[in-house]
């Protein structure tokens, strides 16, 4: 390979998302398959947590824009949350982080994977055990 193409091939890594395209055909919700891919945009860079603007959101979701942030939570997020926890262990939640007036502008999302929670489990045992006496840690 020439020398000169090596870093165009390096910045291709970076600049896109990657997934598992079998794991995104099973989801059968076009709102989970898409969450799929915004999700996947940050946690592959390493962004278990980062901010999206609803707007932004219900137009990457095609979400109808007459019906309500309410309806746009429990019809698209809610329904997305529920299928990749079911078909990929991915979970995610996500939060208002930025309202105007009464209406929510911006989304907190936190994603965890299924060893980012089993990671978790871990670590709080872990500092359950630093707290206890030596006797109570063994039978």
């Amino acid at each position: 390979m020439l020398s000169d193409v090596v870093p165009a091939f390096v910045e291709l890594g970076k600049r896109y998302t990657s997934y598992s395209l079998k794991l995104m055909l099973s989801l059968s919700s076009i709102y989970a398959q898409r969450m799929y891919e915004i999700i996947m945009m940050f946690y592959g860079r390493g962004q278990k947590v980062f901010t999206y603007e609803v707007s932004k959101l219900r137009e990457a979701l095609n979400y109808p824009p007459e019906h309500d942030y309410f309806d746009f939570k429990r019809k698209a997020l809610l329904v997305a949350q529920q299928e990749m926890l079911q078909k990929v262990n991915l979970h995610f939640d996500f939060t208002p982080s930025k309202k105007v007036g009464k209406g929510v502008v911006e989304l907190r999302f936190e994603v965890k994977s299924a060893q980012d929670l089993i990671n978790d489990d871990v670590e709080a045992d872990l500092l359950l055990a630093k707290t206890m006496q030596p006797h109570e840690v063994a039978p």
